[in-house]
């Protein structure tokens, strides 16, 4: 969710906090379970799980009940974000993991700190078991993910980021969930596009959970 015109929508940690607030609010109200979340400075990611169908309620009634709280704060009025949520939905275990570490690893990429679990304003330090859990964050299903055992899970999550941060350091590439999103309709320009960022065959099928047959015809046919 971003901010209108790019602009911020936090000016304060007091915001940030009032943001996970209102995120543990929708998450009892419509039955959500949160996987992981990011707040960046003009936008945020949230990975959700909706029991229900009601992902377009939940997240009109959550960006709502903040904009409100932040226009009257700052005594401000309009939109705040730039336009409807971005959803995507995850349809293979690969998207999935990916996504468990893409989240956290926003704040590296912007240089705003060497390691995912120093920014505060991430699911990663709870996940990782470095500090405190938000009361909404869903931590176990993530863990089990990596393993049953929850020391090992942790130490084994812990090098997936990791073994992320190092890629970030090491290449100039647009991360390639960046370019594909799950969920979305593969373009021709989005194929383009990993194509041109050094993207192999066999990676883009695993990222779409495809045959490598199936994404060579896809290159081909957007050629």
């Amino acid at each position: 969710m971003r901010g209108n015109n790019r602009a911020d929508i936090f000016h304060s940690d007091e915001d940030r906090t009032t943001l996970l607030n209102v995120i543990g609010r929708a998450k009892r109200k419509y039955g959500w379970k949160v996987h992981a979340y990011c707040l960046m400075s003009n936008h945020y990611h949230l990975l959700t799980e909706t029991p229900e169908p009601n992902i377009a309620a939940g997240m009109q009634w959550l960006n709502s009940t903040y904009a409100h709280r932040f226009n009257e704060k700052y005594e401000r009025i309009g939109h705040l974000f730039q336009r409807r949520y971005a959803d995507g939905i995850i349809l293979t275990d690969e998207h999935l993991h990916e996504v468990i570490r893409y989240i956290p690893l926003n704040p590296v990429r912007a240089g705003l700190c060497k390691r995912p679990e120093d920014w505060p304003w991430s699911n990663c330090r709870a996940t990782l078991g470095y500090g405190p859990r938000e009361p909404f964050l869903s931590v176990r299903p993530t863990l089990d993910r990596f393993s049953f055992d929850r020391d090992v899970a942790r130490t084994l999550l812990r090098e997936w980021i990791k073994e992320g941060g190092h890629e970030i350091r090491s290449s100039n590439r647009e991360p390639l969930i960046s370019l594909l999103r799950p969920g979305q309709p593969v373009t021709r320009d989005t194929l383009r596009a990993a194509r041109s960022n050094g993207y192999s065959l066999a990676e883009i099928a695993t990222h779409l959970g495809v045959s490598k047959t199936t994404a060579w015809r896809q290159v081909v046919a957007s050629a």
